[in-house]
């Protein structure tokens, strides 16, 4: 049903703009993490950590010998010795254009009552603390381009919010921020950013589109967030909203997976 709320439904007694911002953001986050769990992921049988490199590198080991030609459905690819930090590290890897361009558009609307305006920021480079990478694949170890939603509210306060922030080693909590605070935290020294263009959107479009992981977790993203009753959710106290959330998401991705299903079964027909 998408996402029209009036500003009396996002406002909460005494919260802070900051506060009244995140609390509209949370449930997109959630949305994208919960996908992210229910989606196919290549199966990893080990990491290794080379700290003779600072930060330290970490390699990420195949559970099919040479090559990553297995996969499984979100943490269920990672054996139980990957922790479970790094498990959401490696289900954000290289997963930020995606929940951007995934995002935007829903956040854009969800934030309209506030005042709030929101644009894809591409930032060259974050500092992590510490390097994910595949043992097929070089470790990016200079100049990697990071995306985050850029919001600026009525009052023209400016906040960061990085929905894979968790991928360069950092806890979850610090996901929304002030925009200074954020630069200052996360960002290498004379680094640059800037607002994506039309072309870098169209870019990013054509990528996502092209992969066989990523476009799926695209589609069933729009699927939620069309599906989702807001209004419901906003009614409900803070403890129920992950745990009504969550079902409402399993619920469009079987729905989403049956279709396939009877798709495939049509087209061998």
């Amino acid at each position: 049903m998408g996402f029209i709320l009036s500003t009396k439904d996002l406002a909460t007694a005494n919260a802070s703009e900051h506060d009244q911002i995140k609390r509209v953001l949370e449930p997109f986050r959630q949305i994208f993490m919960t996908i992210l769990e229910n989606a196919e992921n290549d199966c990893v049988s080990h990491f290794t950590i080379d700290r003779t490199y600072s930060p330290a590198i970490i390699t990420l080991h195949p559970a099919n010998g040479n090559d990553f030609s297995v996969s499984a459905k979100g943490r269920a690819a990672f054996p139980p010795s990957v922790p479970y930090d790094m498990q959401t590290a490696i289900l954000k890897f290289n997963q930020c254009d995606l929940s951007v361009l995934s995002l935007l558009c829903w956040i854009r609307d969800a934030l309209r009552p506030t005042g709030a305006t929101v644009d894809w920021l591409m930032i060259v480079s974050v500092r992590p603390l510490s390097i994910l990478h595949y043992s097929d694949e070089e470790p990016v170890t200079r100049n990697g381009r990071h995306s985050v939603l850029a919001i600026t509210t009525a009052s023209r306060e400016e906040y960061i919010a990085d929905f894979t922030l968790e991928q360069f080693g950092y806890p979850a909590e610090l996901w929304f921020l002030e925009k200074a605070e954020y630069l200052t935290r996360f960002v290498e020294a004379g680094a640059s950013w800037r607002i994506a263009s039309a072309e870098d959107m169209d870019d990013a479009h054509c990528d996502i589109a092209e992969c066989d992981i990523q476009q799926p977790i695209r589609t069933c993203i729009d699927a939620v967030c069309q599906e989702i009753d807001w209004l419901s959710y906003y009614k409900l106290s803070a403890e129920e909203r992950i745990p009504w959330l969550e079902a409402r998401i399993r619920e469009t991705v079987g729905r989403l997976e049956a279709e396939d299903e009877l798709d495939s079964t049509l087209e061998a027909a």
